[in-house]
């Protein structure tokens, strides 16, 4: 994939934020303020407005930036600064009134991702909070919200729900701006079968979190760092560029590092390998992350699979894929062809045959 001058200095920011040895000095350039334009896009479209600020500005740089550019990049800080502000307020309410009622819960992503790997902890944007519980927790955790003024997104996913739905989003009818994910799953590729956050296991090895005065409970990076390819691909199709970062500081943490043998294994039950490979190869090329190469030659699909996901092209966008775009980056996360003949029947059988004029 031939890379625009934008794309090139997308890839410096972030390589410079993750502290690759070697990473290139100073800034592409760009010919008009329509690159700048462009560039701006681009790190708003991948959530990298705050990661920009700080590299810029540790390297020296903002005073040399066109004084819009820098200005939106300010701004951009700032919002990221007063959003983070706010939702961890009543992450605070919510989880005095989770122990209260004595309901276990794991904060996912967001602020758990942002206050143990960024420093400082703004820099990583989040637009709402996500919450692990255990399934059968969920009507007392459903009504604790109901308390408090969150509803249902859609009221059919409560209706229905079972340990399949994997989650039910909540927003907050008296705060706007305010929305909680109740999950117990992950998104799954397909359809999924083994447990993967709902595991005891998970329960037993969760750590502490400190933030200000208060503190949570977060995943074991071994299993975080799978989780959040998985989420990645599955959920966001590649992008933004900012979980790829998420996902790279997890592997650079010392304190805890990963067991990439466990993580192996894992992606072997669960049938997730090409979505851990993806994420983890563009960490390494072009980003220059030291993953170990054992772990990227024991995920790594097939040649004919390999040849056809276009892994840069996805990961470097500039926009939302169309549906059918989606569906057909999904398709090529399937480890074996087996399961992907699978997938193309129940595509066929619940999308093709149901159209309205197909005769059936």
């Amino acid at each position: 994939m031939t890379l625009t001058p934008e794309r090139r200095c997308v890839i410096r920011i972030l390589r410079s934020f993750l502290r690759v040895p070697g990473a290139e000095a100073g800034l592409p350039a760009f010919p008009s303020a329509a690159g700048w334009d462009r560039l701006l896009a681009l790190l708003r479209f991948h959530r990298l407005v705050p990661v920009a600020c700080r590299v810029f500005s540790k390297e020296g740089l903002l005073a040399s930036l066109p004084p819009s550019f820098g200005a939106a990049l300010k701004e951009g800080t700032r919002e990221s600064s007063a959003r983070s502000l706010f939702l961890e307020a009543h992450l605070q309410t919510l989880g005095e009134a989770f122990r209260r009622r004595k309901i276990p819960f794991i904060v996912l992503k967001g602020p758990a991702i942002a206050h143990e790997y960024y420093h400082p902890s703004y820099l990583r944007p989040y637009g709402d909070l996500d919450v692990l519980i255990r399934f059968d927790d969920f009507d007392r955790a459903g009504k604790l919200l109901g308390d408090r003024g969150f509803v249902p997104e859609d009221p059919t996913k409560v209706r229905f729900t079972d340990p399949a739905v994997k989650a039910v989003p909540f927003m907050n009818a008296l705060v706007p701006g305010l929305s909680v994910d109740l999950q117990w799953e992950t998104v799954t590729l397909y359809w999924g079968r083994k447990p993967f956050l709902s595991a005891e296991d998970t329960w037993r090895r969760v750590h502490e979190i400190g933030n200000g005065g208060a503190s949570f409970l977060g995943l074991d990076p071994t299993l975080l760092l799978p989780y959040l390819c998985v989420h990645l691909m599955s959920h966001h199709h590649f992008s933004p560029l900012i979980s790829l970062v998420d996902i790279g500081l997890i592997i650079e943490e010392e304190r805890r590092p990963v067991d990439w043998e466990a993580v192996l294994t894992l992606a072997g039950e669960q049938g997730i390998g090409s979505a851990l490979y993806y994420p983890l190869r563009f960490l390494r090329d072009p980003l220059g992350l030291a993953v170990p190469a054992p772990v990227l030659e024991a995920l790594k699909p097939g040649v004919v699979t390999r040849g056809l996901f276009p892994a840069e092209r996805l990961a470097l966008r500039s926009r939302p894929l169309t549906v059918w775009a989606e569906r057909a980056a999904k398709f090529f996360l399937i480890d074996d062809w087996e399961e992907r003949v699978k997938a193309l029947g129940t595509f066929y059988r619940y999308r093709v045959r149901r159209r309205p004029g197909s005769g059936t």
